[in-house]
């Protein structure tokens, strides 16, 4: 069992990787809203994929008699409903600053995803081992890829995204 006063010791090593607010909540839609592929029907991401689907039912069924259970929400719906929704908190796309404690601990590592190589390599010399495997931290996607998914954002939905990761754009530079 470690004690708290290790924990905050100068000598215990505090390293956390972060990745852009904005990104990280793109590849999250991706993964677990998008893929209706392996998942279980009952699964919270179902659930909160069905759940958009009813809140914009008119653009999604229309006067259909139609279900959500297949239907794939917009990017921007999704934002929307996050707005609303006490699901904003889940893991995926919390800020790092409420889930990680940033301002509580003083991490004496900050690697960032976008530069995951380069942070490894420098996490790599500075701990003294030789390898860190790298080869799960690709998922194929590009920067602009995850860039294009913003551009039917409106203006308010940017500014609450903008505004619900201020600590996290602010304390590690995006």
């Amino acid at each position: 069992m470690v004690n708290t006063d290790e924990i905050f010791s100068s000598n215990y090593l505090r390293i956390i990787f972060v990745r852009h607010p904005f990104e990280r909540l793109a590849s999250a839609y991706i993964d677990k809203i998008t893929s209706l592929t392996n998942k279980q029907p009952s699964s919270l991401y179902d659930q909160i994929r069905q759940d958009v689907c009813r809140k914009f039912s008119r653009f999604y069924l229309g006067n259909s008699s139609a279900t959500c259970e297949r239907i794939v929400p917009k990017f921007e719906h999704f934002v929307e409903y996050l707005i609303t929704s006490e699901n904003r908190n889940d893991v995926h796309w919390k800020p790092y600053s409420s889930l990680c404690f940033t301002c509580l601990f003083d991490y004496n590592f900050i690697g960032k995803f976008e530069t995951i190589e380069n942070d490894l390599n420098r996490l790599k010399t500075s701990l003294k081992i030789n390898s860190i495997q790298t080869n799960f931290f690709h998922n194929g996607k590009s920067k602009e890829f995850y860039r294009q998914m913003f551009v039917n954002l409106n203006g308010n939905l940017i500014c609450f995204l903008k505004k619900f990761y201020r600590f996290d754009l602010n304390l590690f530079n995006y």
